[in-house]
């Protein structure tokens, strides 16, 4: 009984906000260095309730280490924005994500975070950090015919110091995609009938395609604001309340975010 209730009880405090795409933030902070604080582009540090500037951008880029979309005219690839208000546990979907996916065959393709990159190029990070993680593999040997397989429910993690990145050895700490998987990519945490896709210890929870949604992402704050007050949605993780799990929790989740959204 007190894991029946302590998983409905996470349940109703899941959904604070749940967003699609949208470019009318307002006053937006960015916590990314950046060499010019409170330009246009630039780090302005983030304060509860505010909006954040907040964007996911999907692609085929990362066919090695040294691609960078700025640079390639014939990649195709879809920045998505959204406005998450600071400290409020958010659930994004990527609209239209499955469709552009389908469209590949042969090729991988990648979830990355913008500002979450290096702080010397603090736009997008590179296939090492953990605010890149691989969303679309084609051909996989558990999907009926080859088809591809899709990491559609994801997890990622903002933490902030007075409001900003922090960073060492150039990465900002805690910062970025948190494994749905265990590190061997042998086990999904939220449902032991599903398989994982990934590589190098950063592995998601997958399905086939002919099964999956457009991609959802989970949002939560770690740290302090710009005053110094504590992050609290980060208590509201769902891998926080796995141990409570009963039957397939995976589904559960990715069917509530989708029965609150904004249609």
């Amino acid at each position: 009984m007190y894991r029946r209730t302590a998983l409905f009880a996470w349940m109703a405090l899941l959904l604070v906000s749940v967003c699609r795409a949208s470019m009318e933030c307002t006053d937006q902070c960015r916590p990314w260095a950046w060499a010019e604080p409170n330009s246009a582009q630039g780090r302005l540090a983030c304060k509860k309730d505010n909006d954040m500037d907040f964007r996911m951008i999907l692609g085929d880029y990362y066919a090695n280490e040294t691609d960078n979309p700025f640079l390639r005219d014939d990649m195709p690839y879809k920045t998505y924005f959204f406005c998450p208000r600071v400290d409020s546990f958010s659930a994004f979907v990527l609209d239209d994500s499955l469709s552009l996916l389908n469209g590949s065959h042969t090729a991988t393709y990648y979830l990355s975070a913008f500002g979450a990159g290096k702080s010397s190029e603090v736009h997008i990070p590179v296939p090492s950090q953990d605010a890149v993680v691989p969303v679309w593999e084609p051909n996989h040997h558990r999907c009926l015919g080859n088809q591809s397989a899709v990491a559609t429910f994801l997890l990622f993690n903002l933490t902030l110091k007075d409001g900003d990145y922090t960073y060492k050895n150039a990465d900002p700490i805690g910062t970025g995609f948190v494994n749905t998987c265990t590190d061997d990519g042998e086990t999904c945490h939220f449902d032991s009938s599903s398989f994982c896709i990934g590589s190098s210890g950063r592995y998601n929870c997958a399905q086939c395609a002919d099964s999956a949604e457009d991609l959802r992402v989970l949002v939560s704050f770690y740290g302090t604001d710009a005053d110094g007050l504590n992050m609290l949605s980060g208590s509201s993780n769902p891998l926080n309340f796995r141990q409570f799990a009963l039957g397939n929790v995976y589904s559960d989740i990715k069917k509530d975010v989708t029965d609150m959204l904004p249609t």
